[in-house]
């Protein structure tokens, strides 16, 4: 099968869809006997507005080159939507792989700082060993940037090292914790939105629409979610609304205005905020669900803590954490 695969992002509008469309016709003359895919990677334009933009595509072009131009929509973290399915999965999953390296860059010390925090989780949470490949496929890094991120933590003897170079962290001073989360987290971008009503929705309102959403890929952190990683958690109210969203960020966020259409985006980074969405640039989210709330992992919802000046019941958030990972560990 003669398939032509082209990962594209930076697409947003349709102008810019209309142009890569355009430029497989041209291939598609050329070559009468190949099929051709366009793969978008987080994209703005919604599904209804692709589908249309394709079929108007297809009832103008000529009859030869009709039927075998193909869009999809995915993210940097392989995830495929409206894929043909003559086309094999696996194909264009190594056409993304190929891809990442080169289209998508974070920032300096995001991908060491995933490593170590997927590293943390799983402390945490009592699972064994990792390899550096499976490590690095839930960090969403590079081996050399995993394995960095490894030696770091070795060379510091924070790690134990099997005979197959699997490793988990073998203690995580308390100490250090504070230090490694409050001031880790200023890799994470942010987005922050001001009510510009007078009457500004409490963030239980803003749940409850968040809710019937039902996206799986919006969690909740902030004080909301650091009561149900702690339930002892010494606040009455929110300050804030915290979400947690998958993506970048470049993502789309016109969700916003179905929580509350007087959210507008903040220009002033330091002014109060009403919600502010977090961004995970990583593959693997450690979401948890706790009954119909989908909850951030808990280095998220510390971080947010302390980022609101919340420092001492974040220390609580924290003893409390690592008491538990004792008890866990003893049982």
């Amino acid at each position: 099968m003669n398939v032509q695969i082209k990962v594209k992002a930076g697409v947003f509008n349709i102008r810019d869809l209309r142009a890569e469309l355009l430029a497989f016709a041209y291939l598609a003359q050329e070559s009468q006997e190949a099929c051709f895919l366009l793969v978008l990677i987080d994209s703005r334009v919604s599904d209804r507005r692709l589908f249309e933009e394709v079929s108007l595509f297809e009832s103008i072009i000529a009859t030869h080159i009709r039927g075998r131009i193909y869009v999809a929509k995915g993210d940097r973290f392989g995830r495929l939507e409206g894929l043909p399915s003559f086309i094999p999965r696996e194909l264009v999953q190594r056409e993304l792989e190929n891809y990442r390296p080169v289209e998508l860059r974070r920032s300096a010390g995001v991908g060491k700082f995933n490593v170590q925090n997927i590293l943390l989780l799983n402390w945490l949470n009592g699972l064994g060993p990792q390899t550096i490949k499976s490590l690095g496929e839930e960090a969403g890094t590079s081996y050399p940037t995993t394995a960095a991120a490894i030696n770091t933590l070795e060379a510091q003897g924070m790690l134990n090292v099997e005979k197959d170079r699997s490793v988990s962290l073998r203690y995580f001073p308390t100490e250090q914790w504070r230090k490694w989360i409050a001031n880790g987290f200023t890799h994470r971008k942010s987005a922050r939105f001001i009510d510009r009503s007078t009457q500004p929705r409490p963030p239980s309102s803003l749940i409850k629409r968040l809710q019937r959403l039902n996206r799986d890929d919006i969690a909740i952190s902030g004080i909301e979610g650091a009561r149900e990683h702690y339930p002892d958690l010494d606040l009455s109210g929110a300050l804030r609304l915290d979400l947690v969203l998958h993506g970048s960020h470049k993502s789309d966020l016109s969700f916003v205005q179905k929580l509350d259409p007087a959210l507008q985006l903040a220009d002033n980074p330091y002014q109060q905020a009403d919600l502010v969405i977090h961004f995970l640039d990583r593959p693997a989210t450690h979401f948890e669900r706790y009954g119909e709330l989908l909850i951030a992992d808990p280095l998220e919802c510390l971080a947010d803590l302390y980022d609101l000046k919340l420092d001492q019941q974040a220390d609580q958030m924290l003893h409390f954490l690592t008491e538990k990972k004792k008890r866990v560990g003893r049982a």
